[in-house]
């Protein structure tokens, strides 16, 4: 997992179980699509076998991007949970702060530093840290 990745999840770890869910579930539902799809007989309706071709392939892509995206949401979820259980509150506020605000948007450094009373380096420091410890383990 890459930082970038981490961080998506970081954003959404408040609901990250919902959205493992709900991938879930869009994995079920695209496998039924492409069931669905397979045991139409082209031989009947030649004329949209490229259709019924085409919709498949896309939900074959799809059905792949959700499965990677459903490893990645479950790899993430662990390797935080693990690691938050170690963390100070200090830095586990630095985390809370930064991402889950009910923004779209993650805190501004100086904003979360000023919330702790430290400096916008030592905040952006200590958040490096954390990352690296989370995909380290």
């Amino acid at each position: 997992m890459d930082r970038k990745t981490l961080e998506e999840c970081l954003k959404i770890y408040p609901d990250i179980n919902k959205e493992i869910k709900q991938t879930e579930e869009e994995i079920e539902r695209l496998k039924n699509v492409i069931q669905e799809y397979q045991i139409i007989d082209c031989n009947k309706f030649p004329e949209v076998e490229h259709v019924i071709e085409g919709v498949v392939d896309a939900a074959n892509s799809a059905l792949q991007y959700h499965t990677e995206r459903l490893g990645q949401l479950r790899e993430a979820c662990h390797k935080i949970r693990m690691v938050f259980a170690e963390l100070p509150l200090g830095e586990r506020k630095i985390i809370a702060l930064r991402f889950w605000n009910n923004s779209y948007f993650p805190t501004k450094w100086k904003d979360v530093a000023s919330a702790l009373k430290y400096d916008r380096c030592t905040v952006e420091r200590k958040y490096k840290k954390i990352v690296d410890r989370i995909l380290a383990s």
